[in-house]
């Protein structure tokens, strides 16, 4: 393909850029692999959320464990991470992963929860009362981020042949 450059300083001036339908129709699996990667985790969280949710509401309000369930606290936040973190690495390990990658994501996922419970304790709420919704907003950006700086891994192959040159500990 041969595109013209139509400017003032040069009318004749061409470049010339060779399109490849193999590599844009790669690119396309690519992401399309990596999208797949990403709703995998994501529903995977889902699944611990739901299961929190359910200890919720199956367990009475008078239970010495009840402030795990109370929003905006940092038993919740904590509770929270957990249940999402746990399901999303137990799937991330059946799928072929590895525990580096595994461990990564955890690492990536329940280092921002940790600030906030640190911010927490340090009385920050009371200046950046956000903080008390910040817990649900903070993992997944937090996931994307790794899984971007990872792009390479969680953009391979639906089967994970590539991961398993990493061997069997990640």
């Amino acid at each position: 393909m041969t595109v013209t450059s139509d400017t003032a300083i040069d009318h004749t001036h061409t470049a010339t850029m060779h399109v490849d339908g193999r590599n844009i129709r790669s690119s396309l699996a690519t992401g399309g692999r990596f999208l797949f990667h990403l709703l995998e985790m994501i529903v995977a969280m889902m699944v611990g959320m739901a299961l929190l949710y359910g200890l919720d509401v199956l367990s009475p309000e008078t239970a010495r464990y009840a402030a795990f369930f109370k929003f905006g606290t940092n038993p919740f936040d904590l509770a929270m991470g957990m249940f999402m973190t746990v399901p999303m690495v137990g799937w991330m390990l059946v799928r072929g992963h590895g525990r580096r990658h595994s461990a990564e994501m955890a690492l990536a996922m329940l280092a921002p929860v940790a600030a906030i419970l640190v911010l927490r304790q340090a009385g920050a709420e009371d200046y950046l009362p956000w903080l008390d919704y910040a817990g649900h907003a903070v993992m997944l950006p937090a996931m994307l981020i790794a899984m971007l700086y990872r792009r390479d891994h969680f953009s391979g192959k639906a089967g994970h042949g590539g991961h398993a040159a990493h061997g069997p500990h990640g």
